[in-house]
């Protein structure tokens, strides 16, 4: 391979890391906290489970009520 392929392909391949790490920690994070909900305890939902189905319960669930005393 000629070196411009190689820089090529290692910067696909950081651009996909990045996007990768945006996907599944930053997204559900921002929803979470939108929502008033505990972002780490999704992010960590998400990234057990899957991020898609952990955005997905997110959206369902709305925002959080508050409790009465």
């Amino acid at each position: 391979m000629e070196i411009l392929q190689i820089l090529a392909v290692s910067a696909a391949v950081l651009l996909g890391l990045w996007f990768l790490i945006w996907f599944c920690i930053q997204v559900p994070a921002g929803m979470a906290k939108v929502r008033g909900r505990n972002a780490v305890g999704w992010v960590l939902f998400g990234l057990i489970t899957n991020p898609i189905v952990a955005m997905l319960l997110l959206w369902l669930l709305g925002e959080k009520r508050l409790e009465r005393a």
